[in-house]
């Protein structure tokens, strides 16, 4: 079942994957919304045995810098604790958003201790569909 967390974020906790779903409900997420949203995922991360995270930012069209330094400096780190390392991420088709996060990321690891990020595992997928398939895969439950 979905839940919604406010206009922008919908999540999924699937607990025989131990995953949690995060998708996107708009082409853009203000700060403040992305902020608080991801506050009340990390309740859920601590509350829940989440060990993958598939965050599907497909319906997005514009990159925020802001939002993604807060959740590599901040969020991440944070979620670590409670056994989240595993982070799967599905982009837009859009060749200058790739570009945007690659560039957005370089800047981030620049400024950022390696053990705040030191076991956290990101795999970019295409859908929802190839995360599962490949927590799945990792969790054991698909022979090679």
């Amino acid at each position: 079942m979905d839940t919604k967390l406010n206009d922008f974020l919908l999540t999924r906790y699937e607990p025989d994957s131990s995953a949690l779903i995060c998708c996107a409900s708009a082409e853009f997420i203000p700060l403040r919304d992305f902020k608080d949203s991801f506050e009340q995922i990390a309740r859920q991360v601590e509350k829940f045995p989440v060990k993958n995270f598939v965050f599907d930012k497909s319906l997005l069209r514009t990159f925020d810098q802001k939002s993604m330094e807060w959740y590599y400096m901040n969020w991440k780190p944070k979620v670590k604790q409670f056994g989240l390392v595993n982070h799967y991420k599905i982009l837009p088709e859009l060749p200058w958003f790739l570009e945007a996060v690659n560039a957005g990321r370089i800047s981030i690891l620049e400024n950022i201790s390696d053990d705040r990020l030191d076991q956290i595992q990101i795999t970019y997928v295409k859908d929802q569909e190839s995360a599962m398939h490949a927590i799945r895969k990792t969790n054991g439950e698909l022979r090679s």
